[in-house]
């Protein structure tokens, strides 16, 4: 076949037939005796110019296939997608709030002007790292003070008789140390729920952020000796002086993960200094990170949506309606869905069990975790808090992309037809309001998505085949763990907003992922301390999407 571009596109020769065509110039002329075998000169520097040539052909070839925007890649795919108004959405980065001991005064580099460069090459910059290898960089430099020098209670009279009938002085400090301890864990507790209405990763710039109560002294300094509530006699009627404990102090600070991306960092594994600075004593986080960033959109995702932005100037579609509110900036993923029957529609092919309201849509939003904050359902039922993990959370939509989306539903949605949501106390509802050019309003209704906390229970072996172990050690199950829930970034085992899950999604995932490895069994809940856990299909309601962490996976090496 020549080379050739014509309607079917560009046409480029095969390696034989270039081959072929270098073989039959050398014959014409040097003769048909030449030697032109692949073992021979003249035969080996024809394969190296054809393949020289072919190179230069399919480089071609793919540079002409990339307009084309369902076999672009990459930036190139950025490039065509761009033509019909779509960009892609960006990565985000995961912010940690790590506690900082220190025992004099410490100065610590930060990012400051750099906190969105991906390798800020600042010296000395303070930085940790966790379990996993992830390494956090300090968001802000920062002068930690010096701390105070403080002793043990002693009795004000160094010359006092010890009551035998009064406390003792161990017993005096263990019962002010347990009353110091449940105040220093309420406010720890209203410090991690103001740490949950972060609204957005700028707000880690500002200097109204929240901040960790200092851990009192008497929390870490060492308690009295005993011995001193012995015998009063034996010292003259008195209580020794102690001798000061060498003072330390905690600092809560936000630390930036290094690289960019979806980074689950799970509560007390932020343990390791990197940068070594004299005076810092420890660090850690005592709870997870309260911002998680975000993947890249991948090029899969991408085509797919600009596939239904062709119907962003439709008029009474569906797809026109979820086309406009998905091109937002703050939303992640939109699903409308329509009953034009004059009875309620149940969902009863996929098992959620949903009904839908005669002649309405059902639009459900489910807001970007990078620019949006994050909430529990408007009441405690139907959550569990398990320390640090939530059973079901919400990404909560800025109020700007609130308007934006009733603006496009008073555009879009057909004349006659209602909006319904969720009848339901404990899901999270979306309205807002227009005022119509009647001077009455316009009443825009959505349901926003539900995560729900997906717990799985897994027997896992090493293939007979693939190696002399016959179990999985506990760093093995660690590592898969973590590349279920995606720790060093890749893939990771997900759902997307309404979708069951199923064994066929853990299964294939890790044929994909880990084929060293075979799955026996595979058993699911929605609820962690649930008995016994199920073998069948876990039906996700439409305005759910299912979410795993590392504490909701227990694997069983056999």
């Amino acid at each position: 076949m020549p080379d050739s571009l014509t309607e079917d596109g560009l046409q480029i020769k095969t390696l034989p037939e270039i081959q072929q065509e270098m073989i039959a110039a050398l014959k014409e002329t040097y003769g048909d005796d030449i030697n032109v075998d692949p073992n021979s000169p003249d035969g080996q520097l024809v394969n190296i110019f054809a393949q020289a040539a072919i190179d230069s052909r399919e480089l071609l070839k793919k540079v002409y296939d990339s307009f084309d925007v369902h076999q672009a890649q990459g930036r190139v795919l950025d490039q065509r997608v761009a033509l019909g108004g779509i960009k892609r959405k960006a990565a985000s980065f995961s912010f940690a709030s790590v506690e900082v001991t220190v025992d004099r005064e410490v100065q610590l580099q930060g990012l400051d002007g750099s906190k969105g460069e991906i390798s800020p090459s600042i010296p000395n910059l303070f930085t940790v790292k966790d379990a996993s290898g992830t390494e956090y960089y300090l968001l802000s430099s920062v002068t930690l003070p010096s701390p105070p020098v403080v002793a043990p209670p002693t009795p004000s009279d160094p010359d006092a008789v010890v009551d035998p009938d009064a406390l003792t002085l161990l017993q005096e400090w263990e019962r002010t140390k347990e009353l110091v301890q449940t105040k220093y864990n309420e406010e720890y507790a209203r410090y991690l729920e103001a740490v949950s209405q972060v609204t957005s990763v700028e707000d880690w710039d500002t200097t109204d952020l929240p901040i960790a109560p200092v851990l009192p002294p008497i929390l870490y300094l060492p308690s009295p000796d005993p011995a001193a509530d012995e015998d009063p006699d034996a010292e003259g009627d008195s209580v020794p002086e102690r001798e000061p404990s060498a003072p330390t102090k905690t600092h809560s600070l936000y630390f930036r993960a290094a690289p960019i991306g979806k980074k689950e960092t799970l509560a007390n594994t932020i343990t390791e200094s990197v940068t070594i600075i004299a005076g810092v004593e420890s660090v850690n986080n005592r709870s997870k990170a309260p911002i998680q960033g975000e993947d890249e959109e991948t090029d899969a995702i991408l085509k797919r949506r600009f596939a239904r932005s062709s119907s962003i100037s439709a008029q009474g579609y569906l797809e026109g309606i979820q086309s406009q509110i998905e091109a937002l900036p703050q939303v992640d993923t939109v699903r409308v869905y329509e009953n034009d029957t004059s009875e309620y529609h149940t969902f009863a092919s996929d098992g959620s069990g949903d009904e839908q309201s005669p002649h309405s849509i059902w639009v459900i939003v489910r807001g970007s975790r990078e620019d949006s904050g994050i909430s529990t359902p408007q009441t405690g039922e139907g959550t569990e808090t398990q320390g640090d993990t939530i059973n079901s959370l919400v990404r909560s939509l800025k109020e700007e992309t609130k308007e934006s989306i009733a603006q496009i539903l008073y555009e879009f949605k057909p004349a006659g037809t209602g909006m319904y949501v969720v009848p339901s106390p404990t899901e999270k509802v979306g309205t807002e309001k227009i005022l119509r050019p009647n001077s009455q309003y316009f009443v825009a209704r959505w349901n926003e998505a539900i995560e729900r906390s997906l717990y799985l229970q897994m027997d896992i072996r090493l293939r007979a085949d693939r190696g002399e172990e016959t179990t999985l050690s506990e760093q093995n199950i660690v590592k898969l763990k973590e590349s279920f829930v995606g720790v060093a970034g890749g893939e990771r085992l997900q759902w997307e907003l309404g979708q069951n899950a199923g064994i066929d999604d853990v299964y294939s995932f890790l044929s994909r992922k880990h084929p060293k490895y075979r799955i026996t069994k595979v058993l699911f809940s929605k609820e962690k301390d649930a008995d016994p856990y199920t073998l069948s299909l876990v039906p996700a309601k439409k305005n759910e999407i299912f979410t795993l962490s590392q504490e909701g996976i227990t694997i069983n090496g056999i």
